[in-house]
């Protein structure tokens, strides 16, 4: 069951207690040229954000990972989804989420016009379940925080390991194995294989790092 809670965007921030790197835009000598919009990237929610990003709040989406609310000991796994909703968030530039919300403004006027209801589906709520791939996030993120070889930190191509590890034991299990469809004997005719859930719409894995 959702928790039916609504987040205000400016409320919904970075965790406090736990850091996580990261990389803004450089040039070749290692100089951050990044505007003072750059460096707010991913610090916290826009509003309508939900509009382009599947959303679940932080509560909910433990409940989906643990079937349980959480408690005081998991204050680390709850600064990680924070962290990947954020993350999924900011994979859309602002103008693009506030473009979206005027041809959804647009549409509702529109249509209000002549009677009609909105044609859009429900926003949720979503199965009780890891359907976003959220235990791989918080997995990259973990590794993230890592000591790196040269940095206080793990490279971004060391992380994405971790989803590349996941993605072919995904594909090699029975349900990615039941996705590819074997026609005409031994030919292979027609293959249909949807994305493991760590390539999901809402493309939690983390930008942060």
């Amino acid at each position: 069951m959702a928790c039916q809670s609504v987040w205000c965007s400016t409320c919904y921030t970075c965790p406090e207690f736990v850091q996580f790197h990261r990389s803004l835009p450089q040039d070749e000598g290692g100089f951050h040229w990044a505007s003072a919009k750059d460096k707010g990237w991913h610090l916290c929610a826009r509003d309508c954000d939900h509009l382009v990003t599947p959303f679940q709040c932080d509560l909910c989406m433990f409940c989906n990972l643990q079937g349980c609310n959480p408690g005081q000991h998991d204050e680390l796994v709850m600064a990680c989804i924070r962290q990947a909703n954020l993350d999924a968030c900011g994979g859309r530039e602002t103008a693009t989420v506030s473009s979206m919300l005027r041809a959804v403004q647009q549409t509702i006027k529109l249509l209000g016009h002549v009677g009609l209801s909105p044609p859009f589906p429900e926003p949720g709520p979503f199965p009780v379940a890891d359907t976003f791939g959220y235990a791989m996030a918080i997995a990259m993120l973990l590794k993230s925080r890592q000591p790196g070889k040269y940095a206080a930190y793990q490279q971004f191509e060391t992380v994405r390991k971790l989803h590349a590890g996941f993605s072919n034991v995904y594909m090699a299990s029975v349900v990615g194995h039941d996705s590819l469809r074997l026609m005409g004997g031994t030919r292979l005719s027609s293959i249909s294989a949807p994305a493991p859930p760590t390539r999901s719409g809402s493309s939690a894995s983390p930008k942060a790092v």
